[in-house]
């Protein structure tokens, strides 16, 4: 259970308002007594019920101010309470930019002592993005008592981990009570978390857990706007499992599905960790093998074919019968010295070639030679 951690530091506006009361009364009954010091002493019996009416006076006064005082801090402290609806949530008094006050699950939030905030600058909380913080701020000036959402931020904790805050402003500046921006600061880790699962997820082929068509081009994209900047060798594979619609006729798309898992699992034994593989549909595969030597980039492409087919020659075993596949492979290249293709060109142009091998049953180091 998350426990709520709350600095009692008082607004600067209220510090010294704890002290004027007793400050008043002292003064009073010392100006009392004072009067009555100087009176002769056959009129201090005469004047006594005046002193004792006007310090009785004063302190009714003192009392109803002291009341007023005491409301004014209950509604703030409600004003909080109300504010802290989860444990996730911490509320950040500000003042010229500065925290004066907060409250809080800080701890568990920032992992940072509620105490160590007050102090702080509020553009510490997110230092990397200064400019945010300071439209947040400018745009609550505008808008009083509307809550204003900065947006997620990033927030390195003391012992080095990440978590992911948003900040959302309300201007109470003109609130007697609060005269001060409200932050509240919100954890949304898990949210983040979950959301960056779920884009993986989609990301992925269910059945290989390799990327999938969408992801794999933009992966693709990415190692060719390099090739282009570095001027390095590119190749492009295609690679079909032949027949694969009979064997799902014959073993049912279960049994199929796990065919293609193992087949990934042999595909990616052939390639170097800087290689990248995807599923881009239900029969094939793809692969971008960059950052190649130009003298050696057509000679290795022609290399991992090679390695895929003689890794996929070895039968398969699935739910107790042996399997054994074929594939076809299509290779497209971008080279230095040559026409500048498109990641949509490679791809397209590595399926061509496959779909040539496999009509021709021909080795695509025939067709695609070192």
């Amino acid at each position: 259970m998350r426990t709520r951690r709350t600095s009692n530091t008082l607004l600067p506006s209220q510090r010294g308002w704890v002290f004027v009361p007793l400050i008043f009364l002292a003064a009073v009954i010392a100006v009392g007594n004072a009067a009555l010091v100087r009176l002769p002493s056959d009129q201090v019996g005469s004047f006594r019920p005046w002193v004792v009416g006007f310090v009785m006076l004063c302190v009714v006064g003192l009392g109803i101010c002291t009341a007023l005082y005491a409301n004014s801090l209950t509604r703030r402290d409600r004003f909080f309470s109300a504010l802290l609806r989860d444990g996730n949530e911490i509320v950040l008094v500000v003042k010229d930019g500065v925290v004066v006050q907060a409250s809080g699950a800080s701890d568990d939030v920032l992992g940072t002592p509620t105490e160590s905030l007050v102090g702080m600058s509020l553009t510490a909380l997110a230092p990397e993005e200064h400019a945010r913080v300071a439209t947040l701020v400018r745009l609550g000036a505008t808008k009083p008592g509307e809550c204003i959402r900065g947006g997620t931020f990033e927030w390195t904790t003391s012992h080095g981990g990440i978590r992911f805050i948003e900040l959302r402003l309300t201007n109470h500046r003109s609130d007697r009570s609060i005269r001060a921006d409200l932050v509240t600061v919100t954890d949304r880790t898990s949210e983040h978390e979950l959301e960056q699962r779920l884009a993986r997820a989609s990301a992925a082929d269910p059945s290989t857990n390799l990327p999938n068509s969408l992801r794999f081009r933009e992966l693709l994209n990415v190692a060719v706007h390099r090739a282009r900047r570095t001027g390095e060798h590119l190749a492009v594979l295609s690679i079909v499992v032949d027949e694969a619609d009979k064997l799902r006729e014959a073993y049912g798309q279960e049994a199929t599905e796990t065919l293609f898992h193992q087949v990934a699992v042999r595909l990616g034994s052939a390639l170097r960790i800087e290689d990248s593989i995807g599923r881009i549909s239900p029969n094939e595969f793809a692969v971008v093998l960059a950052g190649l030597a130009a003298k050696i980039g057509r000679a290795y492409a022609v290399d991992v074919a090679d390695r895929i087919t003689a890794g996929v020659a070895t039968p398969f075993f699935i739910e107790g019968k042996q399997l054994s596949v074929r594939v076809s492979i299509g290779i497209a290249h971008r080279a230095k010295g040559i026409a500048d293709p498109t990641a949509a060109e490679l791809m397209s142009e590595a399926h061509t070639a496959m779909l040539e091998v496999r009509a021709n049953a021909a080795r695509w180091g025939d067709l695609h030679p070192a």
